[in-house]
């Protein structure tokens, strides 16, 4: 999965700007290893469903930053509100991954083992290129963690309560790199059973399973510090604070 610099880490997690990287993205790398004609018009018919499922995927993506910023806005927001947003769109997620798995392995099906092995290497300067610039998401989400903190810790009047948030924002913030580094390796080129090309779909699907869970974490721990800052604040307190909550993602 390649990871833009200015994507913030909790937005990568709960859903990046792009489909899962089942498979090399470069199609420059196929046209340049796939000679044969044929089988080159199939494989840029594949591409192109996986664009057009991207195109698909990344408005489900608006659509649920967008209702997840109003849930957010909320001080009387629950926690069955939040979760039924969160199911809604792992359910999108768990549907995309299930796509990719079959265009997977379709994809296996019209290439050789050397030709595979060639795809991967011709894409590898360009993918850790990409994902270097993955290094510079954290330091802007880690500035917005201790923004928040500031922003709890001259609004709250209760000094104690405000620095249990704090330690709770700021433990938010290490499990969400944690994940965020975790998600990051889940690729062709340092993930195991995407770069076999033999990877069987319930190996596949077993990673998915994977990626879904680690999403998951990082969002029942934010409707969790959610919960304790809408609870623990008066109505003039929370507008003061949620703004900074949302600048989160």
């Amino acid at each position: 999965m390649i990871i833009g610099g200015l994507i913030a880490l909790f937005s990568m997690l709960m859903g990046a700007d792009g489909l899962p990287f089942l498979i090399p993205k470069e199609e420059k790398a196929v046209k340049k290893v796939i000679v044969d004609k044929e089988r080159r018009q199939k494989l840029k018919i594949l591409f192109q469903k996986v664009a057009d499922k991207e195109k698909a995927y990344n408005k489900d993506r608006k659509r649920f930053f967008k209702l997840l910023d109003e849930t957010t806005n909320d001080q009387n927001s629950t926690a069955e509100d939040f979760a039924r947003l969160g199911d809604d769109f792992q359910a999108v997620n768990a549907g995309v991954y299930d796509f990719m798995v079959d265009i997977r392995l379709s994809l296996g099906s019209y290439l050789t083992d050397e030709e595979w092995d060639a795809i991967i290497e011709f894409g590898k300067e360009e993918f850790y290129k990409a994902d270097r610039s993955y290094e510079k998401a954290w330091p802007k989400f880690d500035k917005k963690i201790n923004q928040l903190n500031a922003r709890i810790r001259v609004t709250m009047v209760d000094e104690q309560k405000a620095l249990i948030i704090q330690e709770k924002l700021t433990a938010f913030g290490l499990l969400t790199l944690k994940n965020a580094k975790a998600l990051n390796t889940y690729n062709v080129y340092e993930n195991e059973v995407y770069n076999d090309i033999h990877s069987t779909k319930a190996e596949l699907e077993n990673v998915s399973s994977e990626l879904l869970a680690l999403r998951a974490e990082v969002f029942d721990e934010y409707v969790e510090i959610h919960k304790m800052i809408a609870n623990n604040t008066s109505e003039q307190e929370w507008k003061k604070i949620v703004k900074s909550l949302n600048k989160l993602f």
